[in-house]
């Protein structure tokens, strides 16, 4: 709920991480996309991000409208996405671990 358009306009880089509910997103997030999308447009475009989801049925559904959400907002997605059903494995967060090596090159280039 802190994050705000300046911080948006900032970043090199984003991460957007969320729960699955009922197959959406939370609804901080959902705010915060909603209070930075139109002050936002022409000053994103391309810019890396990478997503991830946690949910009892795995998170895909919520990872499906970050990639939507994001399209919107034209960002260039970095990789793909992580879902993960429950808590993650030491698997998972190695996976999620490369995610943010992927997004941190994508600034580079």
């Amino acid at each position: 709920m802190d994050a705000t358009l300046e911080d948006l306009l900032g970043c090199d880089a984003i991460a957007f991480g969320s729960a699955d509910y009922f197959s959406y997103i939370s609804g901080a997030l959902k705010d915060f996309f909603d209070r930075t999308y139109y002050p936002s447009q022409g000053q994103v475009t391309g810019k890396p991000y990478a997503a991830f989801a946690t949910g009892g049925s795995g998170g895909e559904k919520a990872l499906e409208v970050l990639d939507r959400i994001c399209g919107s907002f034209k960002f260039k997605k970095a990789v793909e996405g992580v879902a993960v059903v429950g808590a993650p494995s030491p698997e998972v967060l190695a996976k999620c671990n490369d995610v943010g090596k992927k997004l941190a090159n994508a600034v580079a280039k």
